[in-house]
């Protein structure tokens, strides 16, 4: 709402101040409708945020005529402009004696006191109407004919195509790395201030951030003399447009009084005066990319008069003497202007003479990082939210080229945000001017960036190594976890090969099958006759594997192998009767069975097992679920027996369980198999039959050791498991829980040296996603 009356009242203001004042040019009526409203917001703002007495624009309406209210407002818009260039070069800014209608001054002053605006500048932040401003001065005026002006897009604004807004918090943490860097680069024993410089400033939205950080860097609360002193030695702007540069200086005396008490008005205008008597030293009007050597320049001579008073070339060693001559800014952070160079023969030949960055078709933002680079000291920090253009196609390539001479730190590529959504198809880029010494963090962001960057960052950031950059293009893309994945494929061997391909499937169990009993009876049986023990076998149900464990068994199966009976002498006479004398409960149980199975069996004795011989004979084995979304594989002792939706292999060792249960091996098998099958549910035997598992030399002593410390802690794992599980109070299962937690930990660990992964690629695999591999409990 604010931004909509700005505009109306500059166009009103426009329209009659060109029509009763035929003597002024286009930049002259622009100057003269700014220094009437960036006051009027001065105000506003002020008495919103009870700086001020409310009734300090009520008193304006009662002045007697339009000259006096113009007095009191160019008192202020002086101080906002003051130093800069006027307008035109050799024609002043309009004064009081400008004819305005009063009845226009009046219905402004009405619309900013009525009760009924629909906008509070105290709920406003400053960088709220820096943006606003922003958008204000993306168009200006221009004098159409004799008696008339209309607004139009600035010069700016058509070489950039479209006015962009960085999110607050893109800003914000662009701020936030740049200070951090910045100072770790200064001694402790330094006594001058950090000095930060913005040379595409604008309504200050990016300084305003710099500010802001620097007060609340101290951890403590400044005094108003504290925090004038910050920002009168350490925040330092420039802009070619002297209106931005007007409503900067104004929004960054609002944010030093910010927690201000309300103060008298000749008070609040003295200060105000003072204030920014100190930002016209340190927040100027100049072109940051072109200096006063341009008039050297053979192209020169082709430069308009009038453009050459636009272009105003800036002396960073007359105008920052002291900072120059100390060896420069500690950091240079901005939001730059977009779109190319004008296509202007003299503009194109000095950037190319003096911009290693230059392309016909670069994006001017390059240009201003290329320049801040040789503003800032040795070691110092650059920072910039630029379009990302330049990462991608052969207008950036020179830039490209440029920057892989310099430490880059850090790049977020915003372009693959949808349109429309904050920050979409900008980039950060931060860098220091020292040689590359180490890889740069990069981050691909996406919509959720802009909500939280820097937890964003720390968890969606990735190194990135400026060697393997190429020229054509600049991919980032995470490389650590392919790198890892090919180390641990190097050192493992198929687990197909492992277990030579000796993959059992379970058998086939159904609820009417005699030979099944439930738990308690199967208990009960071991109690009454221990003999029973070898032919109750513990049926383990593939739906119920996790890692490590099974479960408690709900059934029991009868499996008394094919040739049991007759290789005991006295039962080759009569089998059955002989069953019946020693086993008598299990007999008792499959006698209503007999004859029905009876007519089944076939030569074999109807009351043994003709499976698989593996299930037969008790051996230790691994067993592991027909169909599963996670890897879950449970070691067994000998006993057990799978259903039909169960798989084993032969295993003596409990190290290829912790091997195959490990992080490691869940970070392996989402990578690659789940990965390449994104759209598949449930995995088999045949997704999993490479993986690689690392066979330990056992004539080494690391392997050795190793393997050892992971049978121990295998053991471990297997009875806090079963404890676990079988604890009925709640405080003792969360305390053994933390116990198979940290076992599991410890196993994770000696995988991890097995495959001989260092402490940087071990990060990597932590910092997979929490909940990747399938639950212990």
């Amino acid at each position: 709402f604010l931004l909509h009356d700005l505009i109306r009242w500059r166009e009103a203001l426009a329209r009659d101040i060109a029509r009763n004042n035929l003597e002024l040019k286009s930049e002259q009526i622009a100057s003269a409708v700014n220094r009437i409203l960036f006051p009027l917001l001065l105000l506003r703002s002020a008495g919103d945020r009870h700086l001020v007495s409310e009734r300090i624009l009520d008193d304006l309406r009662y002045l007697q005529s339009s000259t006096e209210t113009l007095a009191v407002l160019h008192g202020y818009a002086d101080a906002m402009y003051s130093g800069d260039p006027p307008a035109l070069g050799h024609l002043p800014d309009p004064g009081i004696d400008i004819v305005i209608d009063a009845n226009i001054l009046t219905n402004i002053l009405d619309g900013l006191v009525s009760p009924d605006r629909r906008y509070d500048c105290s709920r406003m932040t400053a960088n709220d109407i820096a943006d606003l401003l922003h958008q204000y001065l993306s168009r200006t005026i221009r004098r159409s004919a004799a008696h008339q002006a209309v607004v139009v897009d600035t010069h700016d604004t058509v070489l950039s195509g479209s006015v962009v807004i960085p999110p607050h918090s893109l800003v914000d943490y662009m701020i936030s790395g740049a200070l951090q860097s910045a100072r770790e680069n200064r001694s402790l024993r330094e006594v001058l201030p950090l000095r930060i410089f913005d040379p595409a400033c604008g309504t200050g939205t990016v300084l305003l951030a710099a500010y802001r950080h620097l007060q609340t860097s101290t951890g403590s609360s400044l005094t108003l003399d504290e925090r004038r002193e910050v920002l009168r030695q350490s925040i330092f702007g420039l802009d070619t447009n002297r209106h931005a540069v007007a409503a900067a200086r104004m929004l960054l005396f609002l944010e030093l009084v910010s927690e201000l008490e309300p103060v008298a008005a000749g008070t609040f205008s003295n200060l105000f005066h003072e204030v920014l008597g100190d930002l016209r030293h340190t927040i100027l009007c100049g072109n940051a990319l072109v200096g006063p050597e341009v008039e050297q320049e053979e192209s020169w001579m082709f430069c308009p008069a009038r453009e050459r008073h636009a272009l105003n070339p800036f002396s960073y060693p007359d105008q920052f003497a002291e900072i120059v001559a100390s060896g420069g800014f500690d950091a240079v952070v901005c939001n730059p202007p977009e779109g190319p160079l004008e296509q202007r023969e003299w503009i194109q030949r000095y950037f190319q003479r003096h911009y290693a960055a230059y392309h016909i078709r670069a994006d001017r933002s390059v240009y201003f990082f290329e320049k801040a680079l040789s503003l800032v000291c040795p070691k110092g920090t650059v920072a910039m939210i630029l379009n990302s253009r330049y990462l991608r196609g052969s207008a950036g390539a020179p830039f490209r080229g440029m920057l892989k001479t310099w430490q880059v730190d850090e790049i977020v590529d915003l372009s693959t945000i949808p349109p429309g959504n904050p920050g979409a198809g900008l980039s950060l880029l931060r860098a220091r001017t020292s040689r590359p010494a180490r890889p740069l963090q990069a981050v691909v962001a996406d919509a959720g960036f802009a909500r939280d960057p820097k937890n964003f960052a720390a968890a969606r950031g990735f190194p990135v190594d400026h060697q393997v950059l190429a020229g054509g293009g600049w991919t980032l893309r995470d490389t650590r976890i392919e790198a890892v994945l090919q180390k641990v494929a190097r050192h493992g061997t198929p687990l197909e090969d492992v277990v030579m391909a000796q993959v059992h499937y379970g058998i086939r169990v159904t609820e009417e099958d005699p030979f099944l009993v439930d738990e308690t009876r199967a208990r009960s049986w071991l109690g009454k006759d221990p003999r029973c023990k070898p032919l109750l076998r513990p049926v383990i149900a593939g739906d119920a594997i996790v890692r490590y464990h099974a479960g408690v068994p709900a059934q029991y199966r009868i499996l008394i192998p094919a040739g049991w009976t007759c290789s005991h002498p006295a039962a080759r006479k009569n089998p059955w009767q002989w069953l019946k004398r020693r086993h008598p409960l299990i007999a008792r149980h499959l006698q209503p069975f007999r004859d029905q199975s009876n007519a089944q069996a076939g030569p074999e004795l109807w009351y043994e097992t003709s499976c698989d011989a593996f299930w037969q004979g008790s051996r230790r084995k691994i067993l592991f679920p027909a169909r599963f979304q996670n890897l879950k594989f449970q070691p067994d002792a000998g006993r057990g027996v799978g259903d039909e939706k169960t798989l084993a292999f032969p295993s003596t060792t409990l190290s290829l369980a912790g091997i195959l249960n490990s992080r490691l091996m869940a970070f392996f098998f989402e990578n690659t198999v789940q990965k390449t099958g994104a759209d598949r549910e449930f995995f088999s035997w045949d997704d999993i039959a490479r993986l690689p598992v690392y066979l330990p030399d056992l004539d080494r002593p690391d392997d050795r050791e190793r393997t050892r410390q992971l049978e121990i802690l295998m053991r471990r794992m297997l009875d806090q498991v079963r404890h676990a599980a079988l604890a009925k109070d709640e405080a003792l299962a969360m305390a053994l829980k933390r116990k198979v937690q940290a076992t599991d930990r410890r196993i994770d660990l000696v995988v991890y040296e097995l495959y001989g992964l260092a402490p940087e690629e071990i990060a990597v695999v932590d910092a997979w996603r929490e909940g990747a591999s399938a639950p212990l409990l």
